[in-house]
């Protein structure tokens, strides 16, 4: 698995060299105009866009790695539980680990993951303070759920720091969603 991932990065780092190449002939035609393309370049030009290009490999590589399409399906479902409380569940498609190298080129690999959400009553406004579990560890510190008929509304935060020094961090969860009973 390693000698294929070393080979796709050495495809994308030849490919993004040709066209800086090819873009470098296209210039000096345009901006000389008698010049006949010369594809033989200088030892300190190679070099320079062979680490420009490894560089770029690297960015785009990273993109294609590190940017997960994860998406929440368009439904969320709930239902009453035995003591008069509301369990509201929404689901999701994630992006299966870092770790799972095949994943990553594949880009297919999801797993349908849920959070519940233990409501106090069905409709109107409930207050991050009113929800009675939090999904994973996070403590939702402000927001809201609103529920009207069949439309359902999260806004959900969590305090804590993020890369940008934000403290309320919004939940993965939060969006519209048609809600159904079950």
């Amino acid at each position: 698995m390693l000698l294929f991932i070393v080979c796709w990065f050495a495809l994308c780092t030849f490919v993004i060299y040709a066209i800086v190449v090819l873009l470098t002939v296209a210039i000096e035609k345009v901006a000389i105009p008698g010049k006949k393309p010369n594809f033989k370049r200088s030892e300190r030009y190679r070099t320079y866009v062979g680490i420009l290009c490894f560089i770029l490999s690297l960015f785009f590589e990273s993109l294609f790695i590190y940017v997960a399409p994860e998406t929440n399906l368009p439904t969320a479902y709930i239902k009453r539980r035995a003591d008069d409380k509301f369990v509201l569940t929404t689901k999701g498609k994630r992006r299966a680990s870092f770790y799972d190298i095949p994943s990553y080129f594949r880009r297919d690999t999801f797993y349908i993951d849920s959070a519940q959400f233990v409501l106090p009553w069905p409709d109107k406004t409930i207050y991050s303070s009113e929800i009675l579990n939090k999904p994973g560890d996070q403590k939702p510190s402000k927001g809201d759920i609103r529920i009207n008929g069949s439309d359902l509304q999260i806004d959900l935060y969590y305090e804590e720091e993020d890369d940008d020094g934000n403290y309320n961090v919004a939940y993965p969860w939060n969006g519209r969603y048609t809600l159904e009973w079950q």
